[in-house]
């Protein structure tokens, strides 16, 4: 069974320690590029035998430093290079859900990553108003409701990382507009129905992420 909460650690390690240090070539090319990758990690060289060609492991090169530099460090830690499964395995995942971890657990501030994710929310709220998982509702409550859909995904990630809810009932007919006897008639079922949609797209985001990174480590060994 999958540990949600190993893989949330791992990809909030991934997303944030890289986000602080900014774009590097070499994890750049190791993360977009499968043969890049390949190379970097288990370079390889074939040796003709007869008339047959066998792949073994390529020696390391050795050479001595020539004039140091003062400025010289290492490109990139060893820690954040350890996490190019993670980063590699969420670049191939459908947009909502790239969306999703990208500003659930690294943070993102991405306006197309806001937008990605509350369509594919509110396209998913429809399905459930038209299967009949939701009463239908005015054109105004509608209205009222889509204005929520931004406000659930915070309050899920919120949740989600915090272990809590930020708002009360009160708070959200507050925000609403409407009276508390309103919002629980008419707004809570539909408000607790959005966020159950939004941690659906969490647990099946992490689960596509988790088997891409393990189908990815398998076919590298």
């Amino acid at each position: 069974m999958l540990q949600f909460s190993y893989v949330r650690k791992e990809l909030t390690e991934a997303l944030l320690s890289y986000s602080k240090l900014g774009c590097n070539q070499i994890v750049t090319m190791a993360e977009r590029a499968g043969q890049a990758a390949d190379f970097l990690c288990t370079p390889q060289r074939k040796i003709e035998i007869g008339n047959t060609f066998i792949t073994v492991d390529a020696e390391p090169v050795h050479c001595t430093e020539g004039r140091p530099y003062r400025g010289s460090s290492v490109p990139v830690s060893p820690f954040i290079f350890s996490q190019i499964a993670w980063r590699r395995a969420l670049h191939v995942l459908p947009r909502p859900y790239q969306a999703w971890l990208h500003y659930c657990y690294g943070d993102s501030t991405s306006f197309t990553h806001q937008v990605d994710i509350s369509r594919h929310l509110w396209e998913a709220f429809l399905v459930c108003v038209k299967s009949g998982e939701s009463k239908r509702c005015s054109t105004t409550t509608q209205e009222r409701i889509k204005k929520l859909v931004w406000l659930s995904v915070q309050e899920t990630k919120h949740t989600i990382n915090r272990g809590e809810p930020r708002y009360t009932s009160a708070d959200l007919a507050a925000l609403c507009g409407v009276e508390n006897g309103n919002w629980r008639e008419n707004y809570q079922p539909r408000w607790i129905l959005l966020k159950t949609i939004c941690e659906q797209i969490d647990r099946e985001a992490l689960i596509y992420v988790e088997q891409l990174r393990n189908t990815a480590r398998r076919n590298r060994n």
